[in-house]
């Protein structure tokens, strides 16, 4: 941009400003010179006159206190609920905002799953048992290794232990 430019921009703004500035003292001027018209008062004292008013009926209305809305209701306590295990649930034994005790059985989940793998663990608890005796006897004559008697005996603990974690999950 060149400096003749910038100087005629610059002039062009101020001159602008100043118009801003002095032009509600100039419509003053301009528009004085329409309201120095004489009036005169209206024939009869002002009579005659219309005069408009905005007037409504009252009328007689039953008035509710009802209110209606959109949204969500937030109770001023909640608790969430959280299972130890996962599953369908099968029976509540509580009602909607009612106090239950620390401890009680609130829900009872489907365990017919856990039935059914705790019956199958303990159908194979008395194979597991020959099995250790039969080792033990032949460890006994040194007719086989104390490594496979162990092995035996670590497989009949890992039974116990799965027929405890099932029972612990359906309790």
């Amino acid at each position: 941009m060149t400096k003749s430019v910038k100087w005629s921009l610059t002039a062009a703004i101020v001159v602008f400003i100043a118009a801003l500035a002095f032009y509600p003292d100039i419509k003053r001027k301009f528009q004085g010179s329409k309201d120095e018209i004489p009036m005169s008062p209206p024939k009869g004292g002002g009579r005659n006159q219309v005069l408009n008013v905005n007037a409504e009926v009252v009328k007689f209305q039953t008035l509710t206190d009802k209110i209606m809305s959109t949204g969500s209701v937030i109770p001023d306590e909640e608790v969430n609920l959280s299972f130890e295990s996962s599953g369908k649930i099968t029976s509540i034994y509580f009602k909607e905002g009612s106090h239950v005790s620390k401890g009680a059985l609130l829900a009872k989940i489907n365990d017919q799953p856990l039935q059914a793998q705790l019956k199958k663990l303990v159908a194979q608890i008395p194979l597991a048992k020959d099995r250790v005796f039969r080792q033990r006897t032949l460890l006994e004559r040194d007719a086989v290794s104390q490594e496979a008697f162990e092995q035996v005996q670590t497989e009949y603990d890992k039974l116990m232990a799965d027929i405890d974690l099932v029972k612990a999950n359906i309790a």
